[in-house]
């Protein structure tokens, strides 16, 4: 039995890092920028830092899948409790900073709770390192193998199909919105509880003539629209209803003439200027 809980546990570690790499690389310009905000790291030092943890979560899953060395879980504790220590560090220091973080890119129901995330993630690396299996099967090494590759190819293609979705609903709702004020215009499509939402402010309290979608309950709606009084915000529905699908959204829709609309993440838009 217990052998079995340390393959499963095994499973989860190589599951969620691999989740974490994949969206690092996917846009490594946005893990970076993220990095940036938790203002910590210099800014010379940021991609030095950004691939020194995509080394250390290569290292924790290929640990977690071969069981070795001995004693590899308290290498992971200690990333875990860095990245614990990280974040408590931003939210303590960023008003803006909500219970979310980025690890895991757009798969925001990853992100959510970190800070209990990852305690219970070390709680299973504790288990793992007292209770777990010494040493694993050829057999058991390729059936986890395939296991984390079903499972993650599975949520990738779930997560696309979202995805499509809800681009799709916002270039809808900008269409509805804009189509007959503006040809010509860009707009940022937010929710409050983006984990990107400290670098976006700031970068929309120093620029001037975006329409911005913003779901939000009305006191994070007020201050937001005094603190963008350079642009026109736009409260859909009851803000005090917010619908909880978009609360973590952060893209940005640009429509340069009638034939060509473009939708892409906020961060990868703002990296440009």
């Amino acid at each position: 039995m217990m052998h079995v809980i340390g393959n499963v546990i095994a499973f989860v570690f190589m599951y969620l890092f691999l989740i974490s790499i994949i969206m690092k690389l996917k846009s490594m310009k946005i893990f970076i920028s993220d990095l940036n905000s938790y203002r910590i790291v210099p800014v010379k030092l940021l991609r030095v830092v950004a691939v020194f943890l995509l080394v250390s979560e290569v290292l924790v899953i290929l640990s977690f899948w071969s069981n070795a060395p001995e004693n590899h879980e308290w290498f992971s504790i200690v990333i875990l409790l860095g990245f614990s220590i990280a974040g408590l560090y931003k939210s303590i220091h960023s008003k803006d900073s909500h219970d979310a973080c980025s690890c895991f890119g757009e798969m925001t129901w990853l992100n959510a709770n970190p800070f209990i995330r990852n305690i219970f993630l070390i709680l299973l690396a504790l288990f793992h390192l007292f209770f777990g299996p010494e040493a694993r099967s050829s057999e058991e090494l390729i059936y986890l193998g395939l296991a984390v590759f079903i499972s993650l190819t599975t949520t990738i293609i779930i997560q696309n199909a979202k995805n499509r979705k809800r681009k799709k609903y916002f270039l809808q709702k900008a269409e509805h919105l804009l189509n007959h004020k503006k040809t010509e215009y860009i707009l940022f499509v937010i929710g409050y509880k983006s984990p990107y939402m400290a670098t976006i402010d700031h970068y929309l309290a120093i620029t001037k003539g975006f329409y911005i979608l913003f779901y939000a309950p009305d006191y994070v709606l007020a201050l937001k629209t005094t603190k963008w009084c350079n642009h026109i915000v736009i409260s859909i529905g009851s803000s005090n209803q917010v619908n909880h699908k978009h609360e973590d959204a952060a893209f940005v829709i640009s429509k340069h003439n009638k034939k060509s609309t473009r939708i892409q993440d906020a961060l990868a838009h703002i990296n440009k200027f």
